[in-house]
């Protein structure tokens, strides 16, 4: 099963809570709608669920135990000899229609996610990598999103059973335990940010920029 998601954005302990509950629920029903097409009861099946999970915090990698899945990037990226690279979909440093498309965005983030069930049989054949990161106009400041997409291939055999580095699983648990990261923009942050960026409009709009 694959299930493509997208869930409650911003970055609030509320809407954090909120997307917990949304991924719980969904893992849940990827396993009862699995259950209720299984020929055999010893069947080998797993599920992927992948897409913006919108999870801004890093506590919010307690997620993926409570899940029961595996995240792809993470297994691919955070083990004792892989590249340690954070893997930042949302990166206001690098995207270039960022400043743009949210004045005064300073945020880098994993909020997009492949996470696959644990035992499913699949097994990863290469590191989950950033897919779109390069801009679609330099000139005009533009990329295909204000996300980077996430892109990995995954082999299907019955003789594997996925499961999870320790050392990968110990990390994401141990930032599940992590105190939420603040995040601010008020009102006059935003006239900063948001005089010169109508100037740029204008400018955008009567074919100067």
């Amino acid at each position: 099963a694959v299930a493509s998601v997208h869930t409650h954005s911003q970055q609030t302990p509320k809407r954090k809570f909120f997307r917990e509950a949304q991924l719980r629920a969904l893992s849940d029903d990827c396993i009862e709608l699995l259950n209720q097409h299984s020929i055999d009861a010893d069947e080998r099946k797993g599920f992927v669920m992948m897409g913006d999970m919108n999870l801004h915090y890093l506590a919010e990698d307690g997620i993926v135990n409570k899940c029961g899945t595996v995240d792809a990037y993470a297994e691919t990226h955070f083990g004792e000899s892989q590249d340690n690279d954070p893997g930042y979909t949302f990166n206001a440093e690098t995207n270039i229609m960022m400043k743009r498309y949210i004045p005064g965005e300073y945020r880098k983030m994993r909020l997009d996610r492949i996470l696959v069930s644990l035992n499913s049989p699949v097994e990863f054949m290469s590191p989950c990598s950033l897919w779109a990161t390069e801009p679609v106009s330099e000139t005009l400041e533009l990329s295909i999103s204000d996300h980077y997409g996430l892109s990995i291939d995954m082999k299907f055999d019955l003789d594997h059973s996925l499961t999870s580095d320790p050392q990968v699983e110990k990390r994401l648990q141990d930032n599940a335990s992590l105190e939420l990261e603040p995040f601010h923009y008020g009102t006059a942050k935003m006239i900063r940010y948001m005089v010169p960026h109508t100037f740029w409009l204008i400018q955008r709009a009567v074919g100067f920029r």
